[in-house]
C-alpha cells in the first residue's frame, strides 16, 4: 500500500463558534469528486496507522511540514496553526481505494474554532 498526495491546499474552511460547527457540512472536491465532511467525522490523527500503513501518521505529518510532540509516551500531532491538532477522515472510494483527508482543528481562541483543510492523500493497494 502506498500513499499518494492529491491536494495540499492548507485552506481555512471554518472559523467560528462550536454552535455553528455542529450543523456545518464541508464540501471538498478532489478530482471532480465531491465529498461532504462534518466535524463529527474527524478522527484523532494518532489513530491513522490503524486505517492505513503503519508509520503513515508520522510520514504524513513530516511530509506536510507539521510538528509532533511526545506527551506521556504518546505522540501528539500538532496542526498548522497554534492551538490546533491534526485529525483525519477516511473516505472509501468505489474502486476499493481510500482517500484520507487531513485537517488541523481546535480552539484557536476561547469559543473560536478553526478547521483547516491541510491535504488529501489517496491510499493505493
Amino acid at each position: 500500500m502506498t500513499l499518494n498526495l492529491l491536494q495540499a491546499p492548507k485552506k481555512m474552511i471554518f472559523d467560528d463558534d462550536d454552535a455553528k460547527l455542529a450543523v456545518e457540512k464541508f464540501e471538498i472536491i478532489v478530482n471532480n469528486n465531491k465529498f461532504k465532511i462534518t466535524a463529527k467525522d474527524l478522527i484523532e490523527f494518532s489513530k491513522l496507522d490503524g486505517y492505513t500503513i503503519i508509520g503513515a501518521a508520522q510520514w504524513i505529518a513530516k511530509s506536510l511540514g507539521l510538528k509532533t510532540s511526545k506527551f506521556d509516551g504518546d505522540i501528539a500531532y500538532i496542526g498548522s496553526k497554534r492551538g490546533l491538532m491534526l485529525y483525519f477522515v477516511p473516505v472509501n472510494l468505489a474502486n476499493e481505494e481510500q482517500c484520507i483527508f487531513i485537517f488541523s482543528f481546535g480552539e484557536f481562541q476561547p469559543n473560536r474554532l478553526n478547521l483547516i483543510y491541510e491535504a488529501v492523500y489517496q491510499s493505493i493497494k
